[in-house]
């Protein structure tokens, strides 16, 4: 029988390579055929999700609530001590200094990532803006924010901590962090389908032994993680909470 792995839109494509090589190594320590299944947004994985294509997935908080409570996945790790956290920028040479400086005529740009952009708007909550006063632009991903920023087409955008502090030195120096997320509790998730429910135990039992073997460790180091934590239900039910009150 084959699976199907597919992993959140947002990571960063620098580590999409890596992303393979991790498929690789879960298949021959599974002994099981593993395909690694790309999609392109979170519309094109959200149908597929619903039907039944997924077993495995790595995704972003966002989507966890809809997936254990609503299609009966179950969380089995976290990379360690790699927070999901929100930055919002503006350009170098901008007059906006605080946030306390921004109005409602000031032209925010984010992309469809739920998570991130309610984070960012909760961080604007100190100049009493909110989505009934803000002029917001909507783009495919952060790239696209960026070059917004840039061509002066936006004020202030919305970024994933991690996609923006992989930036180009080049990049980063046109723009500047307003202020950074401090949540400390929202992880990107491994999670295990129905169909592959039988495999949770003995995944979960390879994800944490990585760092004890020479090709696991390195197949961590390449993602950008120093190692994967099991998570207890009663922080998986907190984060959800989280989550669900930054959406409402």
């Amino acid at each position: 029988m084959s699976y199907t792995f597919t992993i959140s839109p947002d990571i960063n494509a620098g580590y999409l390579p890596s992303w393979f090589v991790f498929n690789t190594w879960l298949q021959k320590k599974l002994g099981e055929n593993i395909h690694l299944e790309l999609y392109n947004d979170f519309t094109a994985q959200h149908k597929a999700l619903l039907h039944n294509t997924v077993d495995l997935i790595y995704i972003n908080p966002c989507y966890v609530s809809k997936l254990v409570r609503q299609l009966g996945f179950k969380v089995i790790a976290v990379p360690s001590q790699k927070f999901v956290e929100a930055v919002m920028v503006t350009t170098a040479d901008s007059d906006i200094q605080t946030i306390e400086n921004l109005s409602a005529e000031t032209k925010l740009a984010s992309t469809y990532e739920q998570d991130i952009h309610m984070i960012c708007m909760t961080l604007l909550e100190p100049a009493n803006l909110n989505s009934d006063n803000i002029r917001l632009c909507q783009y495919k991903s952060y790239t696209a924010v960026a070059k917004s920023l840039l061509q002066d087409s936006a004020d202030v955008g919305f970024f994933l901590e991690d996609v923006f502090d992989s930036f180009s030195g080049l990049t980063q120096k046109k723009l500047r962090v307003l202020m950074r997320s401090k949540i400390g509790v929202l992880h990107h998730s491994l999670l295990v389908g129905p169909n592959l429910a039988h495999k949770a135990e003995e995944i979960q039992d390879a994800l944490l032994s990585m760092p004890d073997h020479s090709k696991g460790g390195g197949v961590l180091q390449d993602l950008g993680f120093k190692c994967w934590e099991k998570i207890e239900q009663e922080e998986i039910e907190f984060m959800i909470d989280v989550i669900d009150t930054l959406i409402d």
